[in-house]
């Protein structure tokens, strides 16, 4: 039921992310709003019975590296179904509607969307659930108490993977296919990452099947892929066999390149140097570096 008062009406929006889409900031703050994390929570510190009924999103995309969780009490909203949808959006028309997807990508269409069909109290949620499970506790304290998940093994933020490399407690090991390890797939794209320093390499089938025997099931595990997209099938099936602490690099290794400036990621030997666009810049303003566009 409806809360009587105008209620804050939280969407989830199920995504496919393809790192092809482009990100669209141009009606950001202008056709609608766009906030923080930690914005959209204090409010709803401040007010939690604006939260509505459940929703049914329950971590089960085949998309697995997007299964990341929910916010408890968010329903939820197809993209891909704009028609459909539309008749319970427009019962909230002058409600605050925040959105949120996996990147917030499709919650800024869906906003502007809803924008040109005259809402005015639209609400975009930037970084999507990818942001709030990367910057985690640390940067929205609130997490905790509205987040909530279905997936049976952790999440680790690339931000943290270093702390991770330094401690003895935890069992670290590098799941991806043999010749990915060694570079030599026919994919530049995986044999670019390289491979972290003092960590195991053991492929994910072998694992399984002959060295499953090396991993203490009283021990944490933390699985390593290049994309996150293998270790979390890994993962279901280690706790299938009775290990009770999995965790998965979220969206992987690559995801570290990415996030990561080159200085801050020592630790992983990749094949050749790669660098931030931020990193570029700062080499083209000392005029350090010749660019060649290929």
């Amino acid at each position: 039921m409806i809360n009587q008062l105008k209620p804050l009406m939280i969407i989830s929006c199920c995504l496919l992310f393809t790192p092809s889409m482009a990100q669209d900031y141009t009606a950001d703050n202008r056709l609608y709003k766009t906030i923080d994390w930690d914005v959209f929570m204090t409010k709803l510190e401040k007010d939690p019975k604006h939260i509505r009924t459940p929703g049914e999103r329950y971590d089960t995309s085949k998309y697995i590296a997007n299964n990341q969780g929910r916010i408890k009490g968010a329903i939820q909203a197809d993209y891909f179904d704009f028609k459909k949808f539309y008749p319970e959006y427009l019962k909230h028309k002058d409600d605050t509607i925040y959105l949120y997807c996996s990147h917030s990508m499709r919650s800024r269409r869906l906003a502007k969307q809803l924008a040109d069909s005259s809402f005015t109290k639209v609400v975009n949620i930037n970084g999507g659930m990818s942001y709030l499970n990367l910057y985690g506790e640390k940067r929205y304290p609130l997490k905790k108490k509205f987040y909530e998940t279905n997936l049976r093994y952790k999440l680790v933020s690339s931000l943290d993977l270093k702390s991770y490399l330094t401690g003895k407690a935890i069992q670290i090991i590098d799941i991806r296919p043999d010749s990915v390890y060694q570079g030599i797939a026919r994919s530049e794209a995986d044999n670019k990452i390289g491979k972290l320093d003092g960590v195991i390499h053991i492929s994910a089938d072998k694992l399984l099947q002959q060295e499953l025997k090396k991993c203490s099931k009283t021990k944490p595990i933390l699985l390593i892929d290049n994309w996150g997209d293998e270790s979390p099938v890994l993962a279901n099936k280690l706790i299938d066999l009775g290990f009770t602490d999995v965790r998965v690099l979220h969206f992987g290794l690559d995801d570290l390149i990415d996030r990561l400036p080159s200085s801050q990621r020592t630790f992983l030997k990749t094949k050749y140097p790669i660098i931030l666009p931020e990193e570029l810049l700062a080499l083209k303003t000392k005029n350090q570096v010749h660019i060649i566009d290929i």
